[in-house]
């Protein structure tokens, strides 16, 4: 093989660092894994400031060891800004497995296990029995206007993928005549993570969103009260507050991913039950 075509081939199985923030990546990400997994399973991305893995094994590996490997997306505080282009801005995910990572979790952790847990059930079960009720309503509506006979409902818009985002509105202490307002910001922030105009209005949505909870973080900077919001605010590490845009960060993933893994979860619960108990 001559020098030349040594050099096509080798272009072939080049990875360029930038792909990884391309439209096209955002789209369809696998033709890049591929080749990574292939040609370059240990890949070194001097752009962003990290390693990629992309072999099952070496992947298992890392995630078992943080003694010597930190699982960040990035260095927050290096020259790439990873967060300021995601949906959600600065987030925990940024940390890896680090003690600030480990600190921003613990600050929310107990709030979904044993007695703060237990103790809001009845908020949950609440809002469950509210969104029961408005289906209910909506299909007694539409039989008496003729519109639909058969008494169906479409679980995953009308109660999956509302009831999530409500209840962590109001463990975060968010005001419950905007619930609706935060299920749509919900849903685009996901759709966000796509790319084209998806992406672009998931922005529209975080900088919506940001500019919401402004008011209110400072509100609880100053009078923090038993929510989430309050909790996330006054939390230190080593003295240290996080600031604005880091709680903002925080609470619009905490809407956001912890909506998500809820929502289709019951969803796919839902299709099991009725496709294995009909």
């Amino acid at each position: 093989m001559r020098a030349g075509e040594k050099a096509a081939e080798r272009l072939k199985t080049e990875i360029d660092p930038r792909e990884f923030d391309s439209p096209e990546y955002r789209k369809d990400p696998f033709p890049v894994y591929k080749r990574l997994r292939d040609h370059r399973p240990l890949f070194r991305d001097g752009f962003h400031g990290r390693w990629v893995l992309s072999r099952y094994d070496d992947i298992v590996a890392v995630f078992q060891d943080n003694e010597h490997y930190d699982r960040a997306t990035y260095n927050p505080d290096g020259p790439y800004r990873f967060g300021e282009r995601s949906v959600f801005g600065p987030n925990i995910l940024e940390y890896g497995n680090s003690q600030r990572h480990r600190w921003m979790r613990n600050i929310v952790a107990d709030q979904f296990v044993g007695n703060r847990l237990q103790a809001f059930i009845p908020v949950i079960e609440m809002i469950a029995r509210e969104l029961l009720d408005k289906i209910a309503e909506k299909a007694a509506d539409d039989i008496a206007k003729g519109f639909a006979g058969t008494g169906e409902v479409e679980l995953v818009s009308e109660f999956t993928s509302q009831f999530p985002v409500r209840v962590i509105s109001n463990m975060l202490g968010l005001p419950r005549h905007d619930e609706d307002t935060f299920v749509s910001w919900y849903q685009r922030l996901i759709s966000g993570m796509g790319s084209g105009q998806y992406y672009v209005d998931g922005i529209h949505a975080r900088d919506e969103i940001w500019d919401y909870l402004e008011p209110i973080i400072e509100e609880r900077m100053k009078n923090p009260g038993e929510d989430l919001v309050s909790r996330i605010v006054s939390a230190e590490l080593q003295g240290k507050r996080m600031n604005v845009e880091e709680v903002k960060g925080f609470v619009a993933l905490l809407l956001a991913a912890g909506g998500d893994t809820t929502d289709k979860a019951i969803a796919n619960m839902w299709y099991h039950m009725l496709y294995t108990r009909p």
